[in-house]
């Protein structure tokens, strides 16, 4: 979460102040591929007396997706994922995006929601639904350099289990 607060401190005001020459528009296709560092943290409650037993972990995550803005502001996108390093799955996720355009911007920050349904190599099935956020930076019309940060919470765990996840992002976004 320091990471988060991080991100909020420093990059927020950097992409407000910089909103100047953005170029997607109603009906652009995008081609979306992503990086991403992931930090898990599951909490199962005991109930006994030595607590809470919580543990940590870092994995890395590759994505490929496409996205579609239904106006100037509204994205909504499907990309499927490979998650490697402490644990190991195959997924997708879907999300829609808020895009803060102002005419002619540079940079455009968002905000938006997600879900993602991932299979590990073991076990069941993780779903997990979450908020996120950040910035495109336009490099040409039509390519950005995409940094954002989601914060997600499983659903569907086992009863006394909690898992979230922090994500942050970076890549390249391609308007078709």
């Amino acid at each position: 979460m320091k990471a988060l607060r991080l991100l909020t401190r420093v990059a927020l005001p950097l992409v407000a102040s910089a909103c100047l020459f953005g170029q997607q528009a109603k009906g652009d296709l995008a081609l979306n591929f992503q990086g991403s560092v992931i930090a898990t943290e599951t909490t199962v409650k005991t109930g006994g007396p030595m607590g809470d037993v919580t543990s940590n972990s870092t994995s890395g995550l590759i994505m490929a997706g496409v996205s579609y803005y239904f106006t100037d502001h509204l994205e909504a996108g499907l990309a499927p994922n490979i998650i490697f390093g402490d644990s190991k799955s195959t997924g997708v996720q879907v999300f829609a995006n808020w895009n803060f355009l102002t005419n002619g911007a540079k940079v455009v920050p968002y905000a938006g929601l997600l879900g993602s349904y991932n299979k590990p190599d073991m076990g069941d099935a993780l779903k997990f639904v979450g908020v996120k956020g950040g910035a495109k930076f336009f490099l040409k019309p039509k390519i950005a350099f995409d940094v954002n940060g989601n914060i997600m919470t499983q659903v569907g765990a086992t009863a006394g289990m909690k898992t979230s996840q922090l994500q942050l992002l970076v890549g390249l976004s391609f308007l078709l």
